[in-house]
């Protein structure tokens, strides 16, 4: 379907396309209005509407079994001997991040992205993805 739908914009055709997967959406669509209860919640360009979130991922893989434990205001997305997901504010200094797990052990990979379209989705109409760390408040 998604080579079928981006094979008629690129042929010039305008393509309205609904659908409640948003992951695809963000595969398929360069704008997008995002609907929730009869109003709009999201639109714009995908790229621009993930930007513009409040909060950013951090993914940190360790060269072994480490336990590291985020400094600040961090919320643990999901965590194993290896490796840790965070959920932080838009405005924090990656590399100030990456330090600190630095001091926890060898660091072998490190990621910092904007949400996908339906963590942005799930945040602007109140609703949390994941509630994995019940000692700190979500990222708002």
């Amino acid at each position: 379907m998604k080579d079928i739908l981006l094979a008629e914009v690129a042929g010039g055709r305008a393509v309205l396309f609904s659908s409640h997967q948003l992951d695809l959406v963000s595969d398929i669509s360069r704008k997008v209005v995002i609907v929730d209860a009869g109003r709009v919640v999201l639109e714009g360009e995908v790229r621009e509407i993930r930007e513009r979130a409040e909060f950013r991922y951090a993914e940190i893989a360790f060269a072994g079994a480490t336990v590291w434990r985020p400094d600040g205001h961090v919320d643990v997305v999901s965590a194993d001997a290896r490796s840790v997901r965070v959920r932080v504010r838009a405005g924090t200094d990656p590399s100030a991040l990456l330090l600190d797990a630095e001091r926890a052990g060898k660091v072998i990979e490190f990621s910092f992205v904007p949400p996908d379209l339906s963590e942005v989705f799930l945040a602007a109409v109140g609703r949390e993805a994941f509630v994995h760390d019940q000692d700190r408040e979500p990222v708002r």
